[in-house]
């Protein structure tokens, strides 16, 4: 794997624009944003579907699910998934929790999914926690 030890690291150098923003390094070698983007969608969402349908073993549900579900969701588009970042990063107006913080909110992520009894929510209620969840990858204070 190459070494992501800084912002640009993580994007291919003549596509960063004045904001520090470029497009992210990929297994296609793609440099346009949008296609790129495009692309991710599309292979993420067949992951999801995949992930969803197929068993796994007991990986608990702090940092060795995360990074397996990462890896899974991510792997055909970068190198780098299912290992943690070097630099904080984002997405549009998104941004992820910090490289430091990471462990700490996956053990947060934990023990609120270990603290619940999920089997009386119903499916309304799985739905409305999974959506509570994204902010995992998100800054967000509220969180859990």
């Amino acid at each position: 794997m190459s070494e992501f030890d800084s912002w640009e690291s993580y994007f291919y150098p003549e596509t960063i624009d004045w904001t520090g923003n470029g497009t992210l390094r990929n297994n296609f070698g793609l440099r346009d944003a949008d296609r790129l983007s495009d692309i991710e969608y599309a292979i993420t969402a067949r992951a999801a579907r995949e992930w969803a349908t197929t068993p796994h073993q007991d990986l608990g549900w702090g940092e060795a699910r995360a990074k397996a579900i990462h890896k899974h969701l991510f792997h055909r588009i970068y190198e780098w998934a299912g290992e943690y970042r070097t630099v904080p990063i984002g997405k549009g107006q998104s941004r992820f929790a910090h490289p430091d913080e990471i462990p700490a909110v996956l053990q947060a992520v934990e023990g609120f999914v270990r603290s619940r009894e999920w089997s009386e929510l119903g499916r309304g209620g799985v739905r409305a926690r999974c959506r509570s969840h994204v902010r995992v990858g998100q800054r967000d204070p509220r969180f859990p």
